[in-house]
């Protein structure tokens, strides 16, 4: 299936060095990675499915069920990425207002 970016995960910037080498190492192992739509769009792994797409490799699916899906945008990419505190507050900010 193919799926949209889900406007809150679009917030945070895409890196497309992130998906070569993603999809370079898919290519290799075959293992498919984990993404998590809603409303049918990505909203967390976008690096992930766009790597699958270039690599062909169809990733697992698992829907989320949460009841705030912003928090988990939040939650899932603040920690995970090497930002700033200037970075963060900018991207919360606009994470609430979305």
């Amino acid at each position: 299936m193919a799926y949209k970016i889900h406007p809150l995960a679009a917030v945070f910037p895409l890196v497309n060095s992130l998906v070569d080498q993603i999809a370079t190492s898919l290519a290799k192992t075959r293992k498919p990675p984990t993404i998590t739509p809603y409303e049918g769009k990505v909203l967390d792994g976008r690096h992930r499915y766009l790597a699958c797409q270039k690599a062909g490799i169809e990733p697992i699916v698992k829907q989320y069920r949460g009841k705030d899906p912003r928090a988990f945008v939040i939650r899932t990419n603040i920690t995970r990425r090497h930002l700033t505190t200037e970075e963060r507050t900018d991207l919360a900010a606009q994470l609430l207002k979305s």
